[in-house]
């Protein structure tokens, strides 16, 4: 329910929505055939992953940190000029380890 009102409030008639841990793909894989125009997500945050899952992500991107993985998930998911709206938990903006701090950057660029 959370997920269709989510793309009815920012004009998405047909949206591609997939059931799937987006965790569990190597992000190094993704093409731009694998990129979107708008990216829509309310990310389970705070929970918890396999150990192995870090290994998905460039190591200056990997984290415990469930937040900071998805939104290396969005960064390269995202085609240029690309748009996303983005549940995030409490501090996480102005985070200052590694995986947020690249994240920051990266996103900075892109906009």
């Amino acid at each position: 329910m959370l997920c269709i009102t989510n793309m009815l409030l920012h004009g998405l008639d047909v949206p591609k929505v997939f059931h799937d841990n987006s965790l569990l793909k190597d992000v190094l894989d993704y093409t731009k055939d694998d990129q979107f125009d708008v990216i829509l997500m309310n990310s389970p945050y705070g929970g918890s992953e396999k150990a192995d899952v870090k290994n998905h992500f460039p190591s200056d991107l990997a984290s415990s940190e469930t937040a900071d993985l998805f939104m290396a998930v969005i960064m390269y998911r995202l085609k240029k000029n690309g748009r996303a709206a983005v549940i995030l938990p409490d501090g996480f903006l102005f985070g200052t380890d590694n995986a947020k701090e690249k994240s920051q950057k990266e996103t900075a660029e892109r906009i």
